[in-house]
């Protein structure tokens, strides 16, 4: 098969007629159907853009289909048209004690993606003729670019299960759909919490109906109340008990099998090798997280982790925002993400590969609270560092052992200080000059400002020697030392019985033992 496939990005429908699109498309076809009968009406799955290898065409249907619109943007290599998807396995290290052990287990697939896997061949019924098989292909763009409503979405399952005949497993509604996510791995969880942001109602706290910090209920006002007006019978004169709302939830999405699902692609799995396999030019350029001293620094200190090139560097970022959009209306959301960092950087900063954790809700900013709400992400993270959970690489197609390590987090400058513990306003607001920052507080502004960036500047830059720019001051001293692990920790010495919480009893009135 030709390797040129350069044709397959082109868009514009213009450039799309001329000859080396049309030499393109027609190689494809004749490598596609190369094992069919001539002239006949023989079928294969189309590459086309909507139809995403999800609908059988036959050879004109899909010509016509490519040269309106490019290929499907990640099919590559053409594995449902006959070519083979090569694995190279010669930079898979492996010990032969290791690898005795691993032959002896079967892969680690549930059997709910077993069956979708299987049900995904046999999505669109044998009766459909060629254009209701399109309107069909196009409605999952349809539903994300036009940000359907739930109800919506159910209406649509609900006329496809009438018009099309589907097989009654097929979802009616929204809500039957959701069971197909859960199976993949895309399941979330509800965790109650206080509506001061001092606890999460689980472990000790499950069976809690109030919180022990504020007092301040767990349900909202009038829920789990019987309900009077409703009797299950007139003679016993039983009432309903009215369901019991809580009145903050937070939605945590599981991160095992998220990263998990990450090595049932072989070809997403490779790549999870990327920052071993790859060759680095250039050691004076910052071309991947991987170059950085922070990730040198992880492999100097932890060697048994990076044994294993398939254990998993993450990156957090979170912030906060206003879902509704409006400037009058006070209402702050934090969703937490996670990023993989194994992946080369054209793919680890994709959208398909940024993993949703948590979903802090509001209308409260969580503040400094909000190590109450990361308590489920630490748990998951402690135990795939300390632990870690067998998963399967369908790459190597063999089980491991996979771990992960939290290297950076990511947020703007106030969420910084929420997450650190480290004052970002007043004197020593800068992290990173810490208790050598050089500050200043302005006559007529009445703020801090901090002088001594020049201190981060070449030893002979001409600005060190730059009076009359600057302060009237030549600048000597040397760049400011970062704190260390251990010099952090000997900060936090002090710290002790911290209480969480926008609101707490008036007898609360230290953080710290005295």
């Amino acid at each position: 098969m030709d390797n040129d496939r350069s044709w397959t990005h082109i868009q514009r429908l213009s450039n799309r007629l001329q000859p080396t699109c049309r030499n393109g498309v027609k190689r494809f076809l004749e490598f596609a159907f190369k094992d069919t009968i001539p002239n006949t009406r023989a079928k294969k799955r189309c590459p086309y853009l909507k139809c995403r290898n999800y609908i059988d065409h036959d050879r004109e249907t899909m010509r016509a289909h490519l040269f309106r619109v490019r290929i499907e943007p990640y099919y590559n290599p053409w594995i449902f048209h006959g070519e083979e998807q090569s694995l190279d396995m010669g930079n898979m290290e492996m010990s032969e004690e290791e690898g005795d052990w691993f032959d002896d287990e079967d892969p680690i697939v549930s059997e709910e993606m077993a069956a979708l896997v299987h049900d995904a061949t046999n999505v669109v019924p044998e009766n459909l003729n060629d254009e209701e098989e399109e309107d069909l292909a196009e409605i999952p763009d349809k539903f994300h670019s036009g940000h359907w409503p739930e109800k919506s979405f159910s209406l649509l399952l609900n006329a496809l299960q009438k018009t099309f005949n589907y097989d009654p497993e097929f979802p009616k509604s929204s809500r039957e759909a959701q069971k197909y996510t859960k199976d993949l791995g895309l399941n979330y969880v509800k965790i109650h919490a206080c509506v001061n942001h001092s606890i999460l109602y689980r472990k000790e706290y499950e069976n809690a109906d109030s919180c022990p910090i504020c007092e301040e209920s767990r349900w909202k006002e009038g829920s789990g109340e019987f309900d009077e007006s409703v009797t299950f019978s007139e003679s016993q004169g039983t009432s309903q008990r009215l369901p019991r709302i809580p009145r903050l939830v937070l939605c945590h999405f599981p991160l095992v099998p998220r990263i998990q699902r990450l090595f049932m692609s072989s070809k997403i799995a490779k790549h999870m090798r990327w920052h071993k396999d790859r060759k680095r030019v250039d050691k004076d350029i910052l071309r991947h997280p991987s170059d950085s001293k922070a990730w040198e620094k992880l492999d100097d200190l932890f060697p048994d982790f990076v044994a294993d090139p398939r254990n998993v560097r993450l990156g957090l970022s979170t912030n906060g925002f206003n879902p509704a959009a409006h400037l009058g209306t006070k209402y702050s959301i934090w969703p937490v993400f996670l990023v993989p960092y194994n992946l080369p950087p054209w793919m680890c900063m994709a959208s398909p590969y940024i993993m949703l954790s948590l979903l802090i809700p509001g209308p409260k900013s969580p503040g400094n609270d909000i190590d109450v709400f990361l308590e489920p992400l630490i748990d998951e993270l402690q135990e795939l560092w300390e632990v870690g959970v067998k998963t399967y690489d369908s790459h190597s197609r063999q089980n491991f052992n996979m771990k992960a390590a939290l290297l950076w987090t990511m947020s703007d400058f106030p969420a910084y200080g929420n997450f650190s513990g480290w004052s970002t306003c007043g004197k020593l607001a800068c992290p990173s000059c810490h208790k050598n920052a050089w500050h200043k507080r302005l006559k007529y502004g009445s703020k801090e400002c901090f002088k001594g960036t020049r201190m981060f500047l070449e030893p002979d830059h001409r600005w060190r020697n730059d009076k009359k720019s600057f302060d009237r001051e030549k600048e000597r001293r040397p760049p400011p030392i970062p704190l260390s692990g251990d010099e952090i920790l000997e900060a936090f010495d002090g710290v002790r019985n911290v209480i969480f919480g926008k609101k707490r009893k008036r007898f609360d009135r230290y953080l710290f033992d005295q």
